[in-house]
């Protein structure tokens, strides 16, 4: 496991990093737009389930993916003019719950009809997204039922607990405290259903 410096002056060391670890089947530790996560690569099965492993997760409950844009979102969720709507008006970052397409691997969220996709607004994340040009799995980092992680000193602690580490982790400091992500299931093109406000 190693810990990584997130630094304008690194950045693009840093991204070369994230991308092998990435593209290896690896996962990473970072921040978001709210606290601390996990991102690893939506193709791969192994990683999948890693995850799901380093959370202590049910396998049942549905995970969520992050895309760099709308093009990218339109590939693999159901499009619908609501969401752009809620793009144009919300300040809040939302985490939209679409019908998949055929794009979406069957191993994630098998037993879903559905997928939550956001547009995250965090520059690592968008940088990495646009460095790896794929979508990533993004959930939070604690394991489930513990509360979000914020500090880096409590995220390297709760790492180094679990059985299954992630390759690398992105240390942007303590995160300041943010809301998570608003929830809309986006129902047809004219309904919709708040889940999380």
């Amino acid at each position: 496991m190693k810990i990584l410096k997130y630094e304008r002056k690194n950045l693009d060391e840093l991204m070369q990093n994230c991308r092998e670890v990435i593209e290896e089947g690896g996962i990473i530790a970072g921040p978001s737009d709210s606290c601390y996560g996990l991102l690893g690569d939506i193709f791969n099965e192994k990683v999948v389930r890693k995850i799901y492993q380093i959370k202590g997760r049910n396998l049942n409950k549905p995970v969520n993916i992050i895309v760099p844009d709308i093009d990218q979102f339109k590939i693999y969720g159901q499009w619908s003019s609501l969401i752009s709507e809620f793009l144009k008006d919300n300040k809040r970052i939302i985490s939209f719950i679409v019908k998949k397409t055929e794009f979406v691997p069957k191993h994630l969220n098998p037993s879903w009809p559905n997928l939550g996709i956001q547009i995250p607004e965090n520059k690592f994340l968008l940088l990495l997204l646009r460095t790896i040009n794929i979508p990533l799995i993004a959930t939070s980092a604690n394991v489930s039922s513990c509360g979000n992680i914020y500090s880096i000193k409590r995220l390297v602690r709760e790492m180094e607990k679990v059985s299954v580490h992630p390759e690398i982790i992105v240390d942007a400091g303590n995160r300041p405290y943010a809301k998570t992500s608003k929830i809309i299931e986006i129902i047809n093109s004219k309904q919709y259903k708040i889940l999380r406000k």
